[in-house]
């Protein structure tokens, strides 16, 4: 798929977490083909390292739950590029089971990369925008954080999607 030119991105430097796979990959592809220069983010090294060959690009392997590993990420990427125009904090996990069935692990999990990567990336990409003066970050959410989809059993998936909701329009409205 060839995506036209809506906004020339020369000289912008992309973060995709998540970038690896899915709906990030096919942002990396749309964002390199319009000029920007882009870092995939994804804690699963071997889809990383493939998806970045195959798409000529940067890779990080970070684990986004760790606020440590997203500060240096952030660093890193500063450091290599200069700067992060775009930063867009697309990982994220479901996990299918009743409410009462969904154990402590899953729903950590759950919440720990939905909802407190969001955070965490926000944070450190958000310094280095307000540092240069200028950023767009785009967080993924789900209609599932407004709605309950039936028969979706997801408790966690939908109570990080409504958190991320949330949290983003409080940071867009300060």
């Amino acid at each position: 798929m060839s995506y036209s030119p809506l906004t020339p991105l020369e000289d912008r430097v992309a973060v995709v977490t998540g970038g690896a796979r899915g709906i990030g990959f096919e942002s990396v592809k749309a964002l390199k083909e319009n000029g920007a220069k882009v870092v995939i983010v994804d804690i699963n090294a071997e889809a990383g390292e493939k998806a970045a060959k195959d798409l000529d690009v940067d890779f990080a392997q970070t684990d986004l739950t760790k606020s440590e590993e997203v500060a240096k990420l952030a660093a890193d990427i500063r450091s290599k590029h200069g700067r992060i125009d775009i930063a867009f904090n697309n990982a994220g996990i479901a996990v299918h089971a009743p409410s009462e069935q969904c154990s402590d692990e899953d729903w950590h999990r759950v919440i720990n990369i939905n909802l407190h990567a969001v955070f965490y990336c926000c944070r450190e990409f958000g310094k280095v925008m307000l540092d240069q003066g200028k950023g767009s970050i785009i967080n993924t959410a789900s209609m599932s954080g407004i709605i309950s989809n039936t028969p979706q059993p997801q408790s966690a998936y939908n109570v990080s999607k409504a958190g991320v909701i949330n949290y983003a329009d409080k940071i867009a409205r300060r």
